[in-house]
């Protein structure tokens, strides 16, 4: 009943990934902190949409415009009727002379750490 991109959680309501391909005996699952990786999401209790960037070993990276205020414990959630926490905000790093601010955000769950997930068909 596994299909390509179904979500990947951890812990049981921490989303990780998303299903990428598909084998007789197991899956791929491509994790949304893998380098590279484009995540849509949601600053919660901010109510707006940005994209998430992976940077590896569970860690995102997000680009802001300066005047958006962003602190150290925001929340970021998957965009849907349940918004599951996707990565806390770690670090904002700002040059008065850049319009915009980079946050470093990681996942709350150490994937390393991990012995099963869960797949939301």
């Amino acid at each position: 009943g596994i299909k390509e991109g179904d979500i990947v959680f951890a812990l049981g309501n921490i989303p990780i990934g998303r299903i990428a391909d598909i084998f007789s005996n197991s899956s791929k699952v491509i994790l949304f902190s893998n380098a590279g990786e484009k995540t849509q999401a949601v600053i919660s209790g901010k109510n707006a949409f940005m994209e998430l960037i992976g940077r590896g070993g569970g860690n995102f990276e997000m680009i802001l415009p300066r005047d958006f205020i962003l602190q150290k414990g925001d929340q970021v959630v998957l965009p849907g009727i349940n918004p599951y926490l996707l990565a806390i905000v770690e670090t904002i790093i700002f040059d008065p002379r850049n319009p915009f601010t980079k946050a470093v955000l990681s996942s709350p769950v150490n994937i390393q750490e991990l012995k099963f997930v869960e797949v939301e068909q």
